[in-house]
């Protein structure tokens, strides 16, 4: 579902749309000319253009729409946006369909919104198998709060998905993944012996 996913997000970025509100509600599964389980990314109601063609746009930087379990850090504090906004939404969705329960809870939206901008992206469990681990270090990684962390496009995440289900590790993702969290974990190393 999630590569299919992506392959409909593949072709909004190329033309330079992110959808901003991707969530379940807005992934259809249906048959199509004798095709089954095809999946339909619907509702580009609020979607936004990244190209600036100079013609004033309906939704503009600074305000916020969008459905707060979903919403990327930077879509959250009303920054400029791009197609990694999306892929931070993706693995929000991953999260929740591998683990029953989506990867930040909280009694209110703005909380919601909150804890999207100020918590480390949770690690889903890995029970230490090779492909869980390539699995939770894919969605660690579409969760890193800073896009630039985040893989760089929809068809590297459908990429790494597939070569996940043929029992390969992703190429460059994993390992980008796995710096992130030395990173972190050095950081807070130092953190903890620094007066």
């Amino acid at each position: 579902i999630i590569r299919q996913v992506c392959k409909s997000l593949a072709e909004a970025h190329q033309v330079g749309i992110v959808h901003r509100d991707l969530k379940p509600d807005n992934i259809f599964i249906t048959d199509i000319y004798g095709e089954r389980d095809f999946v339909k990314v619907l509702d580009f109601g609020i979607a936004k253009s990244t190209e600036n063609d100079g013609q004033e746009s309906l939704t503009q930087t600074g305000f916020i729409c969008g459905t707060p379990r979903y919403l990327s850090p930077e879509q959250a504090m009303g920054k400029s946006i791009d197609a990694r906004s999306d892929l931070y939404s993706v693995g929000v969705i991953l999260f929740e369909m591998l683990s029953g329960h989506p990867p930040f809870a909280a009694s209110t939206p703005i909380a919601l919104v909150m804890k999207h901008i100020h918590e480390p992206p949770p690690r889903l469990p890995d029970g230490g198998k090779e492909r869980a681990q390539w699995m939770s270090s894919l969605v660690f990684g579409l969760m890193q709060k800073v896009p630039a962390r985040r893989p760089p496009s929809s068809v590297i995440v459908s990429q790494a998905l597939d070569d996940i289900a043929r029992g390969l590790q992703p190429a460059g993702l994993v390992q980008r993944s796995q710096s992130v969290v030395a990173r972190n974990s050095s950081r807070a190393r130092a953190a903890s012996v620094l007066p």
